[in-house]
């Protein structure tokens, strides 16, 4: 359907593909608004942005052309390169910068078994390969569960760095499973052979059924 004037073009069952920008996309519904240069795909909408290697599905997915901007309104799930899966609300993915960011929490998992739950304020630097949070919980393949504010991650060398950090280790790396073993510290940067924790208290004792001695 063409209307207001050629300005705005609506499709039903489409795929549509963005020959300039190298991307495929399909949905049940597409509103293209010519003057603006916005797309808005909606019902059950793929994006596959081929130049970058991400696959992104939901269920309203708006592009903005001129800017470059992917807007996915309502629960989205990201597919970058087969590497990360993020899934969120409202997520926003900027071509130019190469950067997926939110105001909304977000789960990341990796092809590691890795997890970054990412609760305030996230941004997922494709091209320097960081991420950043205001707050997150990170558990890794060993189900250890590192709980983090101001969380600097950089996936290429795994460095990882944080504020007012909680490590919650798994139940039995010390030997008995009814203890809780427990790190807490002021701040914290670890890499891929070590972990460092300024200002700590370690407990390996069940602080909810008894007093603990912290070192």
């Amino acid at each position: 359907e063409i209307k207001n004037d050629g300005n705005l073009i609506v499709a039903y069952n489409s795929e549509t593909f963005l020959n300039k920008e190298n991307i495929k996309v399909s949905s049940k519904r597409v509103n293209y608004y010519k003057s603006k240069k916005i797309i808005n795909f909606n019902k059950d909408v793929t994006f596959n942005d081929l130049n970058n290697n991400i696959i992104i599905n939901g269920d309203e997915i708006i592009y903005d052309i001129n800017k470059e901007i992917i807007n996915s309104v309502g629960n989205v799930v990201l597919n970058f390169s087969d590497k990360y899966i993020v899934k969120s609300k409202n997520l926003f993915f900027d071509r130019s910068k190469q950067i997926i960011f939110s105001d909304s929490k977000a789960l990341i998992t990796d092809d590691q078994k890795n997890s970054y739950l990412l609760e305030k304020n996230f941004k997922f630097d494709l091209l320097n390969n960081t991420i950043k949070a205001n707050k997150a919980k990170i558990t890794d393949k060993d189900y250890n569960k590192f709980y983090f504010e101001n969380l600097m991650i950089n996936l290429s060398n795994k460095h990882i760095a944080g504020k007012e950090i909680k490590i919650e280790f798994e139940k039995s790396y010390f030997g008995n499973e009814k203890n809780q073993p427990e790190l807490k510290g002021k701040s914290a940067y670890s890499d891929d052979k070590n972990l460092k924790i300024y200002n700590a208290v370690f407990s390996t004792c069940n602080t909810n059924i008894s007093v603990c001695r912290g070192w």
